[in-house]
């Protein structure tokens, strides 16, 4: 693993695995982390260097529910959990929470 824990939500790991590439992320990263959520919102078998993390703080998982969805609620609760880490988050509103809570963001640049 890197010296920070890589974080993923499914939309970045969906984007990928769709045009034949997901390995581009192990060949950067080496390991990534997701949460329960991100696993079913994927749905394909992971690669052994795809690690589930199960997040422990369900209540503020409920709490970030209210606005956002369940994968990138996850993914915040996990990475405020295992820190230090960078999220690959996409999603806007997902992006602006993490960014609100001071963790470290990186996505896939949309044309």
């Amino acid at each position: 693993m890197p010296d920070a824990f890589i974080i993923s939500n499914s939309s970045c790991l969906i984007a990928l695995e769709s045009i034949g590439q997901l390995e581009l992320l192990q060949k950067i990263y080496r390991a990534i982390l997701i949460p329960e959520a991100v696993r079913k919102e994927f749905g394909s078998n992971l690669p052994g260097w795809i690690h589930i993390e199960r997040v422990q703080d369900k209540r503020l998982v409920r709490a970030l529910l209210l606005d956002l969805g369940p994968g990138e609620a996850e993914v915040i609760v996990l990475g405020l959990e295992q820190t230090p880490c960078t999220l690959i988050l996409d999603d806007k509103k997902g992006r602006r929470f993490a960014g609100e809570l001071g963790l470290t963001l990186t996505g896939i640049p949309r044309p």
